[in-house]
């Protein structure tokens, strides 16, 4: 027993329950009984309990629990019992028990949790608690027992179980504010407890709860979830996002996650820092985040069916060069991409499969272009691809077809290059490039 419990006994003397006084089932107790023996080809680390409410003969319920270990065969059995507490060896073997983790209820019919809601409303047990965690709650709010009993009756159940781990923990506090002698109000406390007590665990993660609460409590409802509590602590000194702006889409796209949260803001982080980059991404709404992890992939060149961007690279590169498809008039600009890069860029802007291309372009058995407004020419606007000196293709954003206005101008640069190819029969652009083994043509180039 850890030195705080033998303290809150001593302070919070209350009559100890004398098991025995409540008959046990003989056929719970038995490990070879049929009760338990399907369970013996289960996982092995897992305790499993049947629990009961047991009525005494003045009609007055408790809590009556078996508990088979398939590992060692043997029934363990712990009766709480309202206005009772174990005695100091029961109730170590029971929160030792616990604290192994790998409870699970056993039980035919109605919901263990359900039936305990019912039968002792007094003990504000929840459905979001583990098995585990009920089985604590439901010991330490059925009898006087101080700092616990009152945050496990509060709902703040996460901050009860790990009560010792808090620095700032106040054994003599009458309520959830002074019991957790932090400074922050319940409404705060509430809002961590639903995801853990691990921001109260050092002094240090509480100050940035502190700082955090000071700043941010004016865009708390009465849900927050660990991601949006994970981001508001990224935007402080030392976050990813620290020195920025409060994002409120952001924040509110993290309402979603609970879990992997570091990842997710991570992802997030790099994708702002291409819109900075790439203005057209600001344009878009911020995107979910399996597509600004799209974004990103793309973006970075790391898709997963490029493992050769090298050589690609230079192929681009070699096509650039020779030139001879890149037009402009007063309006509207077609260039030839310069990259590999270059295409992941086309591809996040327009939201197209350009990629599935870039091969072909490399090798000259098509030809990708981009067509930008004059004003913008950063902004991905229309994906043209030719062949033949002809346009077979020119997409919009999403793949959209495009505007009177510009099919104008793509006729216009199609006669262009009907022109020079007259004019030029013998430029470079005009013959089809003879196709090396990749190494061979990186070792040209």
């Amino acid at each position: 027993m850890t030195p705080i419990r033998q303290i809150e006994r001593r302070l919070f003397p209350c009559p100890e329950v004398d098991t025995g006084e409540y008959p046990a089932d003989p056929m719970l107790m038995d490990e070879n009984s049929k009760i338990w023996s399907s369970l013996r080809t289960l996982d092995g680390r897992i305790r499993y309990i049947n629990p009961f409410v047991g009525v005494t003969e003045e009609y007055e319920e408790y809590l009556d629990l078996y508990v088979y270990n398939p590992t060692s065969k043997e029934v363990s059995r712990f009766v709480i019992v309202p206005g009772l507490r174990m005695k100091a060896e029961e109730e170590d073997r029971f929160l030792a028990m616990l604290h192994q983790k790998g409870i699970c209820f056993q039980y035919l019919g109605e919901s263990p949790m359900d039936v305990l809601m019912n039968c002792f409303l007094e003990w504000h047990l929840s459905q979001d608690e583990q098995p585990d965690i009920v089985l604590e709650h439901a010991y330490f709010a059925s009898h006087r027992s101080g700092a616990r009993e009152i945050l496990f009756k509060a709902g703040l159940f996460n901050l009860a179980c790990e009560v010792e781990k808090i620095p700032c923990y106040n054994l003599l506090g009458t309520n959830p504010e002074t019991i957790i002698d932090c400074g922050l109000p319940l409404k705060f406390l509430r809002i961590l407890g639903k995801y853990g007590a691990n921001k109260f665990y050092t002094q240090e993660s509480i100050e940035r709860c502190k700082e955090v609460y000071k700043k941010y409590s004016g865009y708390f409802g009465k849900n927050i979830s660990n991601g949006q509590w994970q981001y508001l602590e990224e935007l402080l000194p030392g976050g990813i996002f620290e020195g920025e702006k409060f994002n409120r889409t952001l924040f509110n796209r993290m309402l979603d996650y609970d879990t992997c949260v570091k990842q997710i803001l991570h992802g997030y982080k790099e994708y702002l820092n291409w819109r900075e980059q790439f203005p057209f991404l600001k344009k878009r709404k911020l995107p979910d985040w399996h597509e600004a992890l799209r974004l990103n992939r793309l973006l970075n060149g790391i898709d997963g069916n490029l493992g050769k961007n090298e050589g690609l690279n230079r192929l681009i590169q070699n096509r650039k060069r020779e030139g001879g498809y890149e037009y402009q008039n007063e309006r509207y600009s077609i260039i030839m991409p310069a990259d590999v890069f270059t295409f992941h860029v086309e591809s996040a802007g327009q939201e197209n499969c350009v990629l599935d291309y870039m091969e072909k372009h490399a090798d000259g058995d098509t030809t990708i272009l981009f067509l930008r407004k004059n004003e913008k020419p950063i902004f991905p606007y229309v994906t043209v691809r030719v062949e033949q000196n002809k346009v077979v293709e020119a997409k919009a954003t999403f793949n959209i077809e495009v505007s009177d206005e510009v099919a104008e101008f793509l006729e216009e640069y199609e006669q262009w290059l009907q022109t020079k190819k007259k004019e030029n029969p013998n430029d470079l652009h005009n013959i089809r490039p003879a196709r090396l083994p990749r190494g061979k043509a990186e070792a040209a180039s």
